[in-house]
């Protein structure tokens, strides 16, 4: 279709793909500041906020209107407020600690009311937050969402075969039954991802090797959810370590190789 442009871009190292995170962040904020007066983002947890953080580090960020952001999470694990399992936390520390947002500017879940609830109250505040500017089929379209993938070809916290898949009435779903711990999360639905105006990838390791292969050369399929990431109309992109892109054919699915990215 011609209403999405997706790219595949495989760097060197996992420092080099942190540094890619970082541009992408730091691009989409301009554009839509530029465009819109605000730049809306939802991060994932674990390694991709790690690389994220680890590319930003260094970054004069002073010039990039970060007073404009708001920042939200596409997924949160109901746990304590200071676990370390937290996405919130893992900002905070490995992303917060560069980053110059205010905690105003931060919207993420709040554990202790239960997963139906938390979602709930998530969704009534990211409708606050996004007013009336939503797309023709009522759905919010943040300006870029950050994703991770599993093993298991998990993204954001819709795990293969789940039934929260098949979901399309939320924004927010709920879950107790997560078959990784912790078991209680919320998730931004799969039809609020691919609303988003860009999605990027960020996976590093040997061991997604096999999955990104499967996420990107195969048909879409719930046994894969990264493999259902597809925004109409908006850009996906997937950035790559050269170990998470070994199993790639570029005669199967063409990708770009990559020189280290600039800092600006």
């Amino acid at each position: 279709m011609t209403d999405q442009k997706k790219t595949i871009r495989v760097w060197d190292t996992k420092e080099q793909l942190g540094e890619a995170l970082a541009a992408s962040l730091l691009e989409a904020a301009a554009g839509a500041i530029s465009a819109r007066g605000r730049f809306v983002v939802a991060l994932s947890g674990g390694s991709v906020l790690q690389m994220l953080g680890a590319g930003l580090a260094g970054r004069e960020l002073s010039g990039h209107k970060t007073g404009l952001w708001r920042v939200c999470f596409a997924d949160e694990r109901l746990v304590a407020a200071d676990d370390e399992q937290r996405n919130d936390r893992q900002a905070r520390e490995a992303l917060f600690s560069v980053l110059p947002v205010r905690e105003e500017q931060v919207l993420s879940p709040q554990a202790g009311a239960g997963a139906s609830r938390s979602a709930h109250e998530y969704e009534r505040s990211l409708r606050e937050l996004f007013g009336r500017q939503l797309d023709p089929r009522g759905l919010p379209r943040f300006d870029l969402i950050l994703l991770g993938m599993g093993e298991d070809g998990h993204t954001a916290s819709l795990f293969p075969g789940h039934r929260l898949l098949q979901m399309t009435g939320s924004w927010v779903l709920g879950l107790e039954d997560a078959p990784k711990p912790p078991p209680a999360r919320v998730s931004l639905s799969l039809p609020v991802i691919n609303a988003a105006r860009k999605v990027v990838f960020g996976v590093a390791g040997s061991q997604k090797a096999p999955t990104v292969a499967r996420a990107l050369t195969q048909e879409a399929t719930s046994a894969c959810p990264a493999s259902l990431v597809r925004p109409r109309p908006g850009e996906l992109n997937w950035h790559l370590d050269r170990t998470a892109a070994g199993r790639l054919e570029p005669a199967q699915h063409p990708v770009q190789e990559s020189d280290s990215p600039g800092k600006a």
